[in-house]
């Protein structure tokens, strides 16, 4: 498959492959904060989105669907607390639930970062890792969703440890609270995001809120109206 000019700045992330980025912001001016001088933004493909727009005679709401989404992946509070300084290396771990692509962008926000802009090039690392554990059978290949490779590229079978959990179980026990998100949630993308740190670090850890309860008790539920549309808006 040939390069593509679309995919400058773009890394490919098959179905259950994990990636450990690393950013090293040690040398940072001390005066830029983060969400007001400068903010990670982390881009997946496939993924769509509604955005409300003001319509420029009327300057009304109105919503319009971007595929892909133009949103940022929602980064987790231990990542975007105040509390937390930024001035270290900060770690982002990204886990593939389907075939996409995600692309990193540091934004300036502020005018007063611009004449920083050098002290961010060349500070992140990308480590990525796939299924080992559960088999490793190099002859068996699957090939790529056409969405992220238009050649449908061959690439090996990941083997992985997994349950099956039915909506049945959840009649008599509550849900996992690490179970995955259904529906909107993965509007931006169909990637795991979180924030992890190394066991020296004293950063305090910070728990994303927890979702509502009605919110999981609805997890099982189609959120549209009838299947052919919840198939089409999930199908990128």
């Amino acid at each position: 498959e040939e390069h593509r000019p679309d995919s400058d700045g773009w890394f490919e992330a098959a179905y259950m492959n994990q990636f450990h980025l690393s950013f090293d912001w040690r040398l940072l001016p001390t005066h830029l904060v983060y969400g007001e001088h400068f903010q990670l933004a982390i881009h997946v493909v496939p993924s769509r989105c509604n955005e409300q727009k003001c319509s420029d005679p009327n300057r009304h709401i109105r919503y319009e669907e971007n595929i892909p989404c133009l949103q940022p992946m929602q980064l987790p509070e231990w990542f975007t607390d105040a509390s937390i300084d930024k001035n270290q290396f900060m770690n982002i771990t990204l886990l593939a639930l389907d075939d996409a692509r995600f692309r990193v962008e540091i934004q300036l926000t502020h005018g007063l970062a611009l004449p920083f802009t050098d002290f961010f090039a060349r500070t992140m690392t990308v480590l990525g890792e796939k299924p080992q554990r559960a088999k490793t059978d190099m002859s068996a290949l699957r090939t790529l969703s056409p969405l992220i490779s238009w050649e449908e590229r061959s690439v090996e079978m990941p083997w992985i440890f997994g349950i099956r959990y039915d909506e049945a179980y959840s009649q008599s026990t509550s849900l996992p609270m690490n179970l995955p998100l259904r529906w909107k949630a993965f509007e931006r993308g169909r990637v795991l995001i979180g924030m992890n740190t190394t066991y020296e670090n004293t950063a305090p850890t910070i728990k994303d809120t927890n979702v509502d309860t009605e919110e999981r008790r609805d997890f099982w539920s189609n959120p549209y109206q009838s299947e052919v549309i919840a198939k089409e808006q999930t199908d990128l």
